[in-house]
């Protein structure tokens, strides 16, 4: 009896030779930190924006969750000084929004 995880990988499988695409979890990995990478990258954005209109505190909410995707990031980039600087920023952040 096969599960649906199964079947669904062997599909996945039939589909990459039909296309002749190499699809293996490391590029599905890829896509998934590419997708997060540009998320943060929106976020950081709206959070600028709202820092510019003055809309507090939601312009720490959006940075908060951006700097924990960054941090996702630098974790699955294995960059020490980016992990370190967004770590000290979403403690901030946490901070600011705490002891408001």
């Amino acid at each position: 009896m096969d599960s649906g995880i199964y079947k669904s990988t062997k599909k996945i499988q039939r589909i990459s030779r039909i296309l002749k695409i190499n699809f293996t979890k490391k590029i599905f990995f890829d896509i998934i930190i590419k997708l997060v990478e540009y998320l943060a990258v929106f976020l950081i954005l709206v959070g600028t924006y709202l820092t510019a209109q003055d809309i507090v505190p939601w312009n720490k909410y959006v940075f908060i969750v951006a700097n924990f995707l960054w941090l996702i990031i630098a974790i699955s980039w294995k960059k020490s000084s980016l992990f370190v600087m967004t770590f000290i920023m979403f403690i901030m952040y946490v901070f600011g929004v705490v002891f408001q």
